[in-house]
């Protein structure tokens, strides 16, 4: 299964952080078996990440990493709302 290397760090992170050692290490095997391939994101995929903020001024963000997305200020707003 694919899925973009930014997220598999966040994942990763997440793991050891809310699950512990032993769970991040199974995911990592998971990597190792081949079960996820991280795939770097392209220009033309930020561009398409950037759109929909550009277009519609978007400003809620899911996350679990509250604590650095709290401190980021988007041109367009005063602050992003975070969710959940």
């Amino acid at each position: 299964m694919p899925a973009p290397a930014t997220d598999v760090a966040e994942v990763g992170y997440l793991l050891a952080r809310e699950a512990g050692a032993r769970v991040e290490s199974l995911f990592l095997r998971s990597l190792a078996d081949g079960d996820i391939t991280p795939v770097a994101l392209s220009s033309a995929g930020y561009v398409r990440m950037a759109d929909p903020v550009t277009v519609y001024g978007l400003t809620d963000l899911a996350t679990l990493d509250r604590r650095h997305l709290t401190v980021v200020r988007p041109k367009h707003a005063g602050a992003l709302t975070l969710l959940p």
